[in-house]
């Protein structure tokens, strides 16, 4: 373990210590892109994003993630909203439509398909 290890360790410490119940996203609502489709134990983005937040803070060098269970795409949007190159794969086909529409802006030759 390095010292960036353990820093990252000791923030979200912290997190979870100024509030018990903040991993606890039983009301959590998905907003914007993450909403378009149901799909099974999605991850909750809300929590997603701090993770990546910390996890930038602490190593600003960061500049790409891959996510090898990509599912509905919750971590490829959120690190687009991080500005990092994304990369996923999962062996559900439907992972793959839903993260190329939430990670792809269409055209309009495209929409009018």
């Amino acid at each position: 373990m390095n010292n960036t290890d353990i820093i990252l360790i000791d923030k979200i410490k912290e997190l979870i210590e100024s509030d018990p119940k903040y991993w606890d996203f039983k009301e959590s609502k998905k907003d914007h892109i993450h909403g378009i489709c149901v799909y099974p134990a999605t991850m909750v983005p809300v929590m997603q994003s701090k993770i990546l937040k910390i996890l930038l803070e602490t190593d600003p060098s960061i500049n790409n993630i891959f996510d090898p269970f990509m599912g509905s795409g919750t971590i490829l949007v959120e690190g687009m909203l991080n500005n990092l190159d994304v990369y996923g794969s999962d062996i559900n086909p439907l992972s793959y439509l839903l993260s190329y529409f939430k990670i792809n802006i269409p055209t309009i030759t495209e929409l009018n398909l």
